[in-house]
Parts: C-alpha cells; sequence; structure tokens
C-alpha cells in the first residue's frame, strides 16, 4: 500500500511538472514551437527518463549480484 501510494504522489508531481512546462512554454511568446517541436521535446524528455532509469538499474543490479566485488578482489591481488 506504501508503494502505491508513492508510485501515485509521484506520478501526480510529473503531471505537475508537465502541465506547467506546458503552460509556461505557451505565455512565452517569444518561444514559437510547432507541433513538431513539442513531439520532438516530449521523445527527447522520455528516452532521457528511459536511459536513466536502465543505468540505475545496472549500478544496482551490478551492486547486489556481486559484479562489484569480484572487480574489487581482483585489484586487491
Amino acid at each position: 500500500m506504501k508503494n502505491a501510494m508513492t508510485v501515485v504522489i509521484l506520478s501526480v508531481l510529473l503531471a505537475a511538472v508537465g502541465i506547467t512546462t506546458f503552460i509556461v512554454l505557451n505565455e512565452l511568446t517569444a518561444v514559437t514551437l510547432s507541433m513538431h517541436g513539442y513531439i520532438a521535446l516530449g521523445l527527447g524528455i522520455g528516452f532521457t527518463l528511459i536511459l536513466g532509469c536502465a543505468l540505475m538499474y545496472l549500478v544496482f543490479y551490478s551492486s547486489h549480484s556481486g559484479h562489484d566485488a569480484s572487480a574489487q578482489s581482483k585489484l586487491e591481488d
């Protein structure tokens, strides 16, 4: 239950940041983005989040599977 509440809260915060960003970008009259610009911006943000999550997963996987310990023992020899 606690994990579900955390996911809900973080999802609401992410949506709020996205909506706020969209509103701020629309209020700036000097900056104009076409629909292609918004699509590129969204894809860039999405791929960056996916890449960050994948790299953090690999760090934790490496740490918990013992790969780091085997590299440490070879350096000490």
